[in-house]
């Protein structure tokens, strides 16, 4: 379920952030400027959020291998906005509940 969300945030801050009409992948270029961390970004988003072969669907992605997906990810909306970075944290620090 996590790569599903990650894409659906992903998509959101980046129409947001980038809005003209390009895909997914060059927007996700233009924030993660490291290629093999962009690329493994896009596959954590694409492959494990679509279970069109059965393969994909019964096998589940490592929990060191999300927890740093999902650190690149939010690096990445760090560098790339840090106002709504700071934003986003703050909004799900623990002491706020």
């Amino acid at each position: 379920m996590l790569p599903h969300i990650a894409r659906r945030f992903l998509e959101a801050f980046l129409l947001f952030k980038i809005p003209n009409r390009g895909d997914l992948k060059s927007k996700l270029d233009k924030i993660i400027t490291d290629s093999t961390i962009c690329d493994k970004v896009y596959r954590f988003i694409n492959v494990y959020s679509h279970h069109s072969e059965l393969e994909r669907s019964i096998r589940y992605v490592e929990f060191p291998e999300m927890k740093d997906v999902i650190k690149n990810i939010m690096d990445s909306i760090k560098n790339s906005d840090k106002e709504h970075y700071n934003t986003i944290v703050k909004e799900v620090e623990i002491d706020n509940y």
